[in-house]
């Protein structure tokens, strides 16, 4: 089996185990997951943080609450917008909730606001389909966050699931990008 397909293997099962999980749940242990992230220092001390914006019907760690906690004059918080040519993200300030709307997949995006450079963020909470503990990660596949992470040195952090987090080293390949720690709601990796 090819690392591609191991990946995909791997994403699906993911991604079906946590499509399972119903709203109570996520919503459950999403708050769990933000506790823990905000436990640590990493998230006070940032001042610049990129934050993704949940795919509604996913099961992704929900952090819309954490966004809308961090807007204010203390933090800048960033958030992703697929570019027009559909091959990379795009990095806006958010200023409110507000500025939101979903694209054509449904991920809410940025309607407006001021673009900012991939580097430009000191700190990046990362959606993750899977991950192994060396903090390798599968994603959705298509790269976005891949080539974005590789575009700056902002301290990366993944946040999942206890259950994606798995024993198994991930295959990987040379432009898979590691974070630097995992968060699920069971800890700190």
């Amino acid at each position: 089996m090819s690392i591609r397909q191991r990946k995909q293997e791997i994403r699906k099962e993911c991604l079906s185990w946590r499509e399972s999980l119903s709203e109570e749940q996520i919503r459950k242990r999403s708050h769990r997951i933000i506790d823990t992230l905000r436990s640590g220092p990493e998230l006070s001390e940032a001042k610049r943080i990129h934050c993704y914006l949940p795919i509604p019907g996913r099961g992704e760690v929900d952090i819309t609450t954490l966004v809308a906690s961090l807007l204010g004059p203390e933090k800048k918080v960033i958030v992703p917008r697929i570019s027009a040519s559909g091959q990379e993200l795009n990095h806006y300030l958010l200023e409110e909730m507000a500025a939101l709307k979903p694209n054509s997949w449904g991920i809410p995006e940025p309607v407006g606001g001021k673009q900012v450079s991939a580097s430009y963020p000191d700190l990046i909470l990362v959606p993750v389909v899977a991950a192994d503990r060396e903090k390798n990660r599968i994603g959705y596949g298509k790269g976005y966050y891949d080539r974005f992470l590789a575009q700056t040195d902002a301290k990366k952090i993944g946040l999942l699931y206890r259950e994606c987090l798995l024993a198994e080293e991930l295959p990987t390949e040379p432009f898979d990008i590691p974070l630097d720690l995992l968060v699920t709601d069971e800890g700190i990796f």
